[in-house]
């Protein structure tokens, strides 16, 4: 089977999009015990991924950095990335979609957990410090 993308918008995976979304709610303060000062979304991919960091610069991130690659990378590579830019902006908590959409690994945070060791949660339904965050 051959799939034509050409001319096609790249559009934000629905997990990533739920990250970006909890992100934003942490940022008005709704988990008072998580601050988040500023939201940095990041892609990694060709030139078309830049449509998804729009999205995110729309749904209210600060700050939007895209690394540009030929192929489509592997999840430590992606980790790798994430670190770098983690340390390099001062980051004390990242959000990440579950799993890809196009090859469902689900292993990205598990790695960059690893290499910041830091500790980190595989799936979240509620945040939860006193009452539940979102009540």
């Amino acid at each position: 089977m051959l799939i034509f993308v050409a001319g096609l918008k790249m559009s934000m995976n629905p997990f990533c999009e739920l990250a970006v979304e909890q992100s934003l709610r942490l940022r008005e303060g709704k988990v008072p015990s998580l601050p988040v000062e500023s939201i940095v979304a990041v892609s990694i991919g060709g030139a078309k991924t830049v449509d998804t960091l729009r999205t995110a610069l729309a749904m209210g991130a600060d700050k939007a950095i895209h690394v540009e690659v030929d192929s489509d990378p592997e999840p430590l590579s992606v980790a790798k990335v994430l670190k770098a830019i983690a340390e390099r902006e001062n980051s004390n908590l990242i959000l990440l979609g579950k799993q890809s959409i196009d090859r469902d690994f689900g292993q990205t945070g598990q790695m960059l957990g690893g290499l910041l060791n830091w500790p980190q949660v595989t799936e979240n339904y509620k945040s939860f410090k006193g009452k539940w965050a979102d009540e």
